[in-house]
């Protein structure tokens, strides 16, 4: 009886957390197009209304979780997911962190026209997003081979934040573009690419909770 319970609350625990998967999914994709729109009231939205979900769903995933420790004392691959959860769940707060970022410095920005390369720009977001679902995928599906594809793609966002940075370098260098703005530009590529970082986090609690040990 007890098993069937813990399987009851185990399933529940994994609804749970691929709604907190979805939350941020909505908050990175609202606002980069924020982002891209200058648009601020999508950026207000998510501040003022997707992050303080975010943050109360963080609180109540991790109560569950300590409580399926207590109640249920799950052992092997049952623990390895109550422990893969508690994990996940941290790293998604940080991802609707890093969101609530880009969201505060397009408010910041406002709609003031900068002559960069927007295309090197949308791609990096774009990649981030595909990278974020993919996560959500191997998560659901529990498919390591898809955990791995994170993994690797993650490089991809990494060269991809170099040249915007380098673009924007380039730009301060050659134009009387403003310093500050192209700053926070940069700051912007930055936390897509720490995104793309907690992306490979998820992807490697996949494996770990699949196999019992980390990639090497």
């Amino acid at each position: 009886m007890e098993n069937i319970q813990l399987e009851k609350t185990l399933a529940a625990l994994r609804q749970e957390l691929s709604e907190t998967i979805d939350l941020a999914i909505e908050m990175l994709e609202t606002a980069t197009e924020a982002f891209f729109k200058h648009n601020k009231d999508l950026a207000q939205k998510v501040i003022s209304e997707l992050e303080p979900i975010m943050d109360e769903r963080d609180l109540t995933t991790e109560r569950h979780c300590i409580e399926v420790i207590a109640l249920y004392h799950p052992q092997a691959r049952e623990l390895r997911f109550v422990t893969m959860t508690m994990k996940m769940n941290t790293e998604l707060e940080r991802i609707g962190d890093l969101a609530v970022g880009i969201a505060g410095t397009t408010v910041m920005l406002g709609a003031s026209n900068m002559n960069y390369n927007e295309s090197d720009f949308q791609k990096l977001s774009m990649t981030t997003i595909s990278l974020l679902k993919l996560a959500k995928d191997s998560i659901e599906t529990n498919d390591a081979e898809k955990a791995e594809k994170v993994i690797r793609l993650d490089k991809e966002i990494n060269e991809q934040r170099n040249l915007v940075i380098e673009n924007l370098l380039n730009m301060i260098k050659n134009s009387s573009t403003k310093v500050e703005m192209c700053y926070e530009l940069m700051r912007i590529a930055h936390k897509l690419e720490r995104i793309g970082d907690q992306c490979k986090n998820l992807a490697e609690e996949v494996i770990y909770t699949i196999r019992g040990h980390l990639r090497h």
